[in-house]
């Protein structure tokens, strides 16, 4: 397999966990959690 179709794969599986992470409301309130125990924020 050339390596500029794998980085390619490579590179849009990156952009779908992202998409995937950034649309999930649980992970920022997990974010959220991990600040308050670092900061105290929330």
């Amino acid at each position: 397999m050339p390596f500029e179709s794998l980085r390619q794969m490579f590179v849009s599986h990156l952009l779908f966990i992202f998409l995937q992470i950034s649309s999930s409301s649980s992970l920022l309130y997990a974010h959220c959690v991990y600040l308050s125990y670092e900061n105290e924020i929330c």
